[in-house]
């Protein structure tokens, strides 16, 4: 079996942060304000939330 490609792909359409800010959040977000982009595994257990007393 042999993989095979036509061309260069552009290397922006390959990285998830790019695609994730230019094509998925103004789509699932709109009016949305986006200041920060993780990519990653998330943590194996999730923190725990801390009330904010008010």
């Amino acid at each position: 079996m042999r993989r095979l490609t036509i061309g260069t792909a552009d290397p922006a359409a390959a990285d998830p942060t790019t695609v994730w800010a230019e094509r998925i959040a103004p789509l699932a977000m709109p009016d949305a304000v986006l200041t920060d982009i993780r990519v990653g595994t998330p943590a194996p257990t999730p923190t725990p939330l801390t009330p904010v007393s008010r």
